[in-house]
C-alpha cells in the first residue's frame, strides 16, 4: 500500500513542458521613402517571450544598393530570407529578434547607399520561441501555403513594385489577417504588408494581386514558447 501511494506522489510531482500561445502584439507605424539610405520609426513591444519581426521592400536604384543592417532599440536583427521579385533587382528581406525589449524604441534600416524607393515597418508578437522554415515566392497570384504549428502563427509580408501604376490595397486571403500595410509611390511601389494566420492549422496566406505588377511574397510558421510546466494526472499502480 505505501509503495502505491509514493509511486501516486512521485507520478504527480513529474513535470512536463506545457507550450504557450503565439499572439500578435502590435504592428507598427513604418516609414517610406525616396532617395533615402535609412528609415526609420518607434516601435512599443510588450508582454513577454517578444518577437519582432521588421520587413523591408526596396527598389535598390542604378547603383544596386542593399540592406546594411536592421536594429531595433540599437540591437542587430539576423535576416530570414529575402526575395528578388523583378528584373531590376527589386527585393522585400525579412528580419527578426527574438527577445525584443519591451517598451518604445527605435526600429531601423540602414541601405549601402540611397535606394529609388524604400518601405519599412515591423510587427512584434508574445508567447515566440522561434521560426519555422520561411517559403518565398515571386510574381505570385494565389499565396503561399504556410504550416502553423500547434498554438502558433504564420506571418508573412507581401511587396509590390509596379512603377508609376500607383500604390494598391491587398485584401488578405486564406485564414489572413492583415496587421499592417504601407507604401512608397515615387516611382516605384515599395509595399510592406503584414498578415498573420488565425488559426492552428495550413494557412494560404496570400493577397489580391496587381494586375501588371512584379510581386514577392515571404511566409514563415511562429512557433510557440513553453511556458512553465502543468503536472501529470496521477496513475495509480495496483
Amino acid at each position: 500500500m505505501l509503495k502505491t501511494v509514493l509511486l501516486f506522489i512521485l507520478l504527480f510531482l513529474v513535470p512536463r513542458l506545457a507550450f504557450g500561445a503565439v499572439a500578435h502584439d502590435s504592428s507598427g507605424t513604418g516609414n517610406t521613402g525616396s532617395g533615402v539610405s535609412t528609415l526609420s520609426y518607434t516601435h512599443t513591444v510588450t508582454g513577454s517571450n517578444t518577437l519582432i519581426i521588421c520587413s523591408v521592400s526596396y527598389a535598390p536604384g542604378g547603383t544596386h544598393e542593399s540592406v546594411s543592417n536592421i536594429t531595433y532599440n540599437s540591437v542587430g536583427l539576423t535576416q530570414k530570407a529575402s526575395q528578388t521579385t523583378d528584373i531590376q533587382a527589386a527585393k522585400v528581406e525579412m528580419w527578426y529578434l527574438f527577445g525584443a525589449a519591451t517598451g518604445a524604441h527605435t526600429a531601423q534600416v540602414n541601405f549601402t547607399g540611397n535606394v529609388d524607393s524604400g518601405a519599412f515597418d515591423c510587427t512584434s508578437f508574445t508567447g515566440a520561441l522561434s521560426l519555422g522554415t520561411a517559403t518565398t515566392i515571386n510574381d505570385v497570384g494565389t499565396g503561399l501555403s504556410c504550416t502553423v504549428p500547434a498554438s502558433g502563427l504564420c506571418y508573412d509580408v507581401a511587396f509590390n513594385i509596379d512603377g508609376f501604376a500607383g500604390c494598391a490595397t491587398r485584401t488578405p486571403g486564406g485564414s489572413a489577417t492583415k496587421r499592417y500595410d504601407i507604401c512608397e509611390d515615387l516611382g516605384a511601389e515599395a509595399s510592406v504588408e503584414h498578415f498573420s494566420s488565425t488559426i492552428s492549422a495550413t494557412a494560404t496566406m496570400n493577397w489580391d494581386r496587381d494586375s501588371g505588377a512584379w510581386e514577392g511574397q515571404i511566409a514563415v510558421p511562429i512557433n510557440p514558447s513553453t511556458t512553465g510546466t502543468v503536472r501529470h494526472k496521477p496513475i495509480v499502480m495496483q
